[in-house]
């Protein structure tokens, strides 16, 4: 009976690994190629240009039918009261769906406006559509920041990529 026995005391040693800091990685602008290692080793190699904030903006979707007539259309997108679209295009070494999952998972928005500080979770805007751009729904204090960045946070390196500023 493992109740009524003899305890018996172990002694272990552990090597602890401090993962509570953030280690600054890499820090580009806007035009500028960034390299983000994930944690399966990875690399997502990209670069952003066209950055805009806007109300509302057009896009090119495919729209396949049962017979596999698939036009190309174009739609408009406009974001929700209070909000902004952040629109950019995007250049990189794996596909657009990659590059936005990637986005969405370790990314956030920094941005600064009349001297205060502002951090956002990455939501998109639009998911299905065709080219290699970024369509994000951010809050409209961004229309007036001085300073716009995105944030990609994988375990405990951080790879900043700077928008404006």
């Amino acid at each position: 009976d493992t109740w009524t026995s003899k305890t018996k005391q172990i002694r272990i040693k552990l090597n602890m690994l401090d993962i509570s800091e953030f280690k600054e990685r890499d820090k580009v602008s806007l035009g500028e190629t960034l390299k983000v290692q994930m944690n399966d080793n990875k690399i997502y190699e990209f670069s952003l240009s066209g950055y805009k904030a806007t109300d509302s903006i057009n896009y090119t979707y495919e729209s396949c039918s049962a017979t596999y007539n698939c036009p190309i259309l174009e739609k408009t997108v406009t974001a929700s009261n209070g909000k902004k679209i952040l629109f950019f295009k995007v250049n990189s070494n794996v596909t657009n769906n990659d590059f936005v999952t990637m986005l969405k998972r370790y990314g956030k928005i920094e941005y600064v406006t009349d001297g205060k500080r502002y951090i956002e979770n990455v939501k998109l805007k639009v998911t299905k559509y065709r080219g290699n751009y970024a369509y994000l729904e951010v809050s409209d204090l961004i229309e007036n920041a001085e300073r716009v960045k995105i944030i990609f946070t994988v375990r405990t390196n951080q790879f900043f990529y700077t928008l404006k500023g």
